[in-house]
């Protein structure tokens, strides 16, 4: 029972901070994904989009 307790402490140490990590790297691209298209809207088109129909 003892040996049970002696590897849960140092499993909750490292695998809580990795799990917080992840998560917050998951939001962060979600964040990303949802933000593009909004800021796209907003600029308008740019890049090589907008040098193929200028030639038209």
């Amino acid at each position: 029972m003892t040996l049970g307790v002696a590897w849960a402490v140092p499993t909750m140490a490292f695998g809580v901070p990795g799990l917080l990590l992840i998560v917050i790297l998951l939001a962060q691209a979600t964040g990303g994904l949802v933000w593009l298209p909004v800021v796209r809207r907003r600029i308008g088109a740019w890049g090589p989009r907008r040098r193929a129909s200028v030639g038209r």
